[in-house]
């Protein structure tokens, strides 16, 4: 049974076959992620982004967290959020080898932080959130 049936994470070789143009390396899917009430509309963008080929690279890389302004702020003021800082972890997380689906907790208490208007435990737009998310990863990578 392949490993993202079991719920664990899967390498691309593993859900279809490489064809002749398809690089000889193997990369890595990422484990889902679970629902912490009504937060399908979110995770199902965090996988879009976390699934987008340069944005999983750079992120992978840790480039952010380790320069983060924002991030070095938060921490003297007891809080540490940052969008970028927490995508990272994100994907540390889910594309780590053996890594299990996790629950995006942080970003999820985050929403009314990146998107005004949104709550958690409410039915809300993805592609609202997808653009809300998007414009504040900009600005968290400016």
């Amino acid at each position: 049974m392949p490993a993202w049936v079991q719920g664990g994470c899967a390498s691309r070789a593993d859900v279809s076959s490489k064809s002749s143009s398809q690089s000889s390396t193997s990369e890595t899917i990422g484990c889902g992620l679970h629902n912490l009430g009504n937060t399908c509309f979110m995770n199902s963008v965090l996988q879009c982004l976390l699934h987008t080929q340069a944005l999983n690279k750079y992120l992978r890389e840790r480039k952010h967290s380790a320069n983060c302004a924002k991030r070095k702020h938060h921490q003297q003021q007891g809080s540490s959020f940052c969008v970028g800082c927490q995508l990272e972890e994100l994907v540390s997380r889910n594309f780590a080898k053996g890594a299990a689906a996790s629950a995006p907790k942080q970003l999820a208490h985050a929403l009314p932080l990146i998107a005004r208007g949104f709550r958690l435990g409410r039915q809300e737009d993805a592609h609202e959130l997808c653009s809300y998310l998007l414009e504040a990863l900009s600005k968290s990578f400016a």
